[in-house]
């Protein structure tokens, strides 16, 4: 067991580059890491935390209202953490996904397609949030990330990869 945990830090660590101190695959080593500008998905301060768990365009809920012509639903499962931070709230317009060209799409409202919502969820020191998002973007588009700004002004938004649809 102590092997396999040993390799997952690893891999941990090479999947954010330059973010570990230290990679040892001794025994009794501790892999420490670091946050970096390079670690997107966590801030800076490291208080706030972005994963994605699904994205789905197919078999929606059937409560899913209907698509904008010339659109497509993308459903995502995410969840945003707050180790040490000050309360925060998931807002509707600082969530989005983001294409292969860098244009950006707003969530949707939460409806009852999207239970448990992920816009609105608000996120105590300590605690972590896993919710749904639904986005419309046009039907020719690859979405490549999610992305969440911390702020009003988006000085610090965290963002992460999307797999593949």
């Amino acid at each position: 067991m102590q092997k396999f945990v040993r390799l997952m830090l690893f891999g941990l660590c090479l999947l954010a580059a330059s973010a570990c101190e230290q990679i040892s695959l001794d025994y009794g080593v501790v892999v420490t890491p670091e946050v970096t500008p390079e670690v997107s998905n966590i801030s800076l301060s490291g208080e706030y935390f972005l994963t994605v768990s699904d994205i789905v365009d197919e078999y929606l809920p059937d409560t899913t209202p209907e698509v904008p012509e010339g659109f497509k639903w993308v459903l995502v499962t995410a969840s945003v953490s707050n180790t040490t931070g000050p309360t925060i709230t998931v807002a509707e317009d600082a969530l989005s996904v983001v294409d292969d060209a860098g244009v950006r799409y707003l969530a949707e409202t939460p409806d009852a397609a999207t239970t448990p919502p992920l816009i609105g969820a608000v996120v105590p020191a300590g605690e972590g949030v896993r919710g749904l998002a639904r986005f419309a973007i046009p039907e020719d588009t690859t979405p490549a990330l999610l992305e969440w700004c911390l702020d009003a002004m988006c000085e610090q938004r965290l963002t992460i990869s999307l797999p593949p649809l």
